[in-house]
């Protein structure tokens, strides 16, 4: 019981950890996004009113009870398709590349994450059971 207590100790404090490094990778990935878009101050702004206009209506989306699962996908569907038109209009053809590359290495370091985060996962459970079976083996052999 005292091990599944630590164990549980350890995963709450290595998620604690986790959020805050995770602040610090935003602040880092927003700065980095900017220079790798090359964006005027001027697409900052449009960009950041685009951000402003569309954050209440995806919030209704996501908070809607009365639609299901996929009615709530269709709608938030349609909101990304109007956003990646208002983004054609605010990017430049370079800078819209540039973003689909971006947006494909932060898909792909979020497969990496997932992986390694089920692998870990698994690992622990392989212990768990191991020691457990050790327990059931010494208890049989008393």
């Amino acid at each position: 019981m005292k091990k599944v207590i630590l164990l549980l100790g350890v995963l709450v404090a290595a998620n604690i950890l986790a959020a805050q490094d995770t602040l610090t990778v935003k602040e880092a990935r927003g700065k980095n996004f900017k220079s790798r878009l090359g964006l005027t101050s001027e697409q900052e702004e449009q960009l950041k009113e685009l951000r402003g206009k569309l954050r209440p209506e995806l919030k209704s989306i996501r908070e809607d009870d009365s639609k299901s699962r996929s009615e709530k996908l269709r709608a938030l569907a349609d909101v990304q398709e109007v956003k990646e038109k208002e983004l054609s209009t605010i990017l430049s053809g370079t800078q819209m590349a540039e973003l689909k590359s971006i947006r494909s290495e932060v898909r792909e370091n979020i497969r990496q994450r997932q992986s390694t985060w089920m692998k870990r996962r698994t690992d622990i459970r392989k212990n768990v059971r191991k020691r457990r079976r050790m327990r059931m083996e010494k208890r049989s052999e008393n």
